[in-house]
């Protein structure tokens, strides 16, 4: 058996490398794509806005997000609320 050069287990491992890094950007778009049209991940989405401070106008609160964010997103209750809770 002939012996490989050097410089082609470097390249392998760049080779490897891409195919790893391709993988993964693959497998985060389908994640961002497909993860919030779960029931989990709608209910991360409203658990991550409600409460979430808009400026000098209040505070945000959703409940009841549904459907697909990226098409047809509905809310069942969407709210700001003052300091006054109003």
């Amino acid at each position: 058996m002939a012996a490989e050069p050097r410089d082609a287990q470097p390249r392998r491992w760049g080779l490897a490398a891409a195919i790893a890094g391709v993988v993964l950007v693959a497998a985060l778009a389908v994640l961002v794509r497909v993860g919030p049209t779960t029931t989990a991940g709608q209910r991360l989405i409203e658990r991550a806005l409600s409460g979430m401070k808009l400026g000098r106008v209040g505070r945000l609160s959703i409940e009841g997000l549904g459907g697909d964010p990226w098409r047809a997103l509905t809310v069942a209750r969407l709210t700001i609320s003052d300091s006054r809770g109003v």
